[in-house]
């Protein structure tokens, strides 16, 4: 990745360019989404309902958009901006490091409510 940085930075054409960082299990961290977003979904409707004076009773539907979940990370570069930050190609190649991946998934949950 070096030498391709080092090329793009040397060349004169302005370059942009981006990379995209994906997680290699992304089945594991889809399911691990809805685990948590299942969980949250309870925790909230528990308040809620203790809230409201009632209990939550046997869950009635269960509702989730089937939508593409993006996991993955972007960094972007140009010339210019390798240029401002004072860097060599070589030193950014060695220093890439992906953003933190977030991403977000809904789960709407109704409950029977109990007295």
């Amino acid at each position: 990745m070096a030498e391709v940085l080092m090329a793009l930075a040397n060349c004169i054409a302005d370059v942009d360019f981006s990379v995209k960082f994906k997680v290699k299990d992304q089945e594991k961290v889809k399911d691990q989404l809805l685990k948590e977003a299942v969980k949250n979904s309870a925790k909230r409707a528990e308040i809620l309902a203790e809230a409201a004076g009632v209990k939550l009773g046997k869950i009635q539907d269960i509702n989730y958009n089937w939508g593409e979940i993006n996991v993955y990370s972007n960094f972007s570069l140009s010339r210019r901006r390798m240029e401002s930050m004072d860097l060599m190609a070589k030193e950014v190649g060695e220093g890439i490091e992906p953003d933190e991946i977030e991403t977000s998934d809904t789960v709407t949950i109704r409950w029977e409510l109990v007295s």
